[in-house]
């Protein structure tokens, strides 16, 4: 009877791991990037397509969502124009405030950074950001929507603990 229940339970703990196999492998097939799931023949798309820049191996740590700010559409047409070359540019603490229209302070010794983002107007969007030990930063978008949705440029405001080496943009769409 005790063998019965260990070859049981044995059983069990692989029918478990390979439920979580394979809902791994379902969560990362929805998150992979499909340019199907993007509408290109919105006005904005084409333009924030030309931001698109994938990691070549995300290797980073999540940055906490306390230490960037997502800079709000009323000063985009500030923020644009300064990322209009280079995917990252150094700011000053005024700059940073008045970009995300904030009064707060510094994140401890940070220095804040405006990087380049790619999000979606429509659906449910969000951001998350990377930043690897060597310096890349992959700024990630991404939108849960069943349909195809536009993107658009944005700009993020990060403080961060050194200067970005590489700045790497993503975006994907998951039903």
């Amino acid at each position: 009877m005790r063998f019965q229940n260990q070859r049981q339970r044995r059983r069990t703990g692989n029918a478990g791991l390979s439920i979580l196999c394979v809902a791994m492998l379902l969560t990362l097939s929805m998150c992979a990037s499909d340019h199907r799931a993007v509408d290109m023949t919105a006005p904005t798309s084409p333009a924030a397509n030309q931001w698109f820049r994938p990691s070549p191996a995300p290797n980073g740590k999540p940055l906490d969502q306390s230490h960037w700010k997502l800079v709000p559409k009323t000063e985009e047409s500030a923020a644009e124009p300064m990322l209009q070359t280079a995917s990252w540019v150094r700011l000053t603490e005024a700059q940073a405030q008045q970009l995300t229209e904030t009064s707060g302070s510094a994140v401890g010794k940070a220095t804040p950074y405006l990087l380049r983002a790619i999000g979606s107007p429509v659906g449910t969007s969000g951001f998350e950001i990377e930043v690897g030990t060597n310096g890349d930063v992959l700024v990630y978008g991404g939108a849960l929507s069943r349909h195809a949705v536009p993107i658009e440029r944005r700009a993020i405001v990060a403080w961060l603990s050194q200067q970005p080496h590489e700045v790497y943009v993503s975006f994907s769409v998951a039903e």
